[in-house]
C-alpha cells in the first residue's frame, strides 16, 4: 500500500509541475533582467573581464518568433582605463515552444554608446551602430522564467580619431516574468 501511494504522489507531482509550466498556455510578452560578465574582444581585448546588466522587453509576433527591445550597460577596465558600453537594441528571436524549457537564438541591431576614460589619454565617447547575436534558454514555471544567455556584439565607434572595434561576449543569468 505504501509503495502505490508513493507512486501516485510522484505521478500527481510530475503532472502538477508540467501543468504549472504550461499555464498560461501562451504569454504575449515578457520582461527580463539579466546580469553577468562582459569579456571584451576586438581592439579592447586587453581589458580585464567586466560586468554587464540589461533589461529586455519581448513581445510575440508569430508562434515561434518574438521581437525584443533592450537596454544595457557593460563595463570593463584595466590599469586606469575604463570602457563603458550602453546599448539600445532591437532583436528578432526564434524560440522553440517546448513546455517549461524554451531554447532560442536571436539576432539584431543596436545603437551602442561607448565611452573610454583613460588616465593619460583623457576621455572620449561616441555612439555607433552595431549588431548582436545570442543563444540562450528560458526555464519557465507559471509566469516566472529563469534565463541563461550568451550574446556577442559588434560595434565600431570612433574614439581618439580612430575607428575602434568594440565587441565582446556577454554571459548572463536573468529572471523575468511572462504576461
Amino acid at each position: 500500500m505504501k509503495s502505490s501511494s508513493k507512486c501516485l504522489f510522484a505521478t500527481v507531482l510530475v503532472c502538477a509541475v508540467v501543468a504549472l509550466g504550461t499555464t498560461p498556455a501562451a504569454a504575449d510578452s515578457y520582461l527580463t533582467l539579466n546580469a553577468g560578465v562582459y569579456l571584451p574582444q576586438g581592439d579592447v581585448d586587453e581589458l580585464d573581464p567586466g560586468a554587464t546588466v540589461n533589461l529586455v522587453y519581448g513581445f510575440n509576433l508569430l508562434p515561434m518568433l518574438w521581437g525584443e527591445v533592450g537596454a544595457g550597460y557593460a563595463k570593463a577596465d584595466k590599469d586606469g582605463t575604463e570602457l563603458v558600453v550602453v546599448p539600445l537594441t532591437l532583436n528578432g528571436k526564434f524560440r522553440l515552444p517546448i513546455p517549461m524549457v524554451k531554447p532560442y537564438a536571436l539576432a539584431g541591431v543596436g545603437i551602442y554608446h561607448t565611452s573610454v576614460d583613460g588616465t593619460g589619454s583623457g576621455s572620449e565617447q561616441d555612439t555607433a551602430f552595431g549588431y548582436q547575436a545570442a543563444v540562450g534558454i528560458d526555464f519557465k514555471i507559471l509566469v516566472v522564467k529563469v534565463n541563461l544567455e550568451a550574446e556577442y556584439f559588434w560595434a565600431q565607434p570612433e574614439l581618439y580619431g580612430e575607428t575602434v572595434h568594440v565587441e565582446g561576449l556577454l554571459a548572463t543569468v536573468g529572471v523575468g516574468f511572462e504576461f
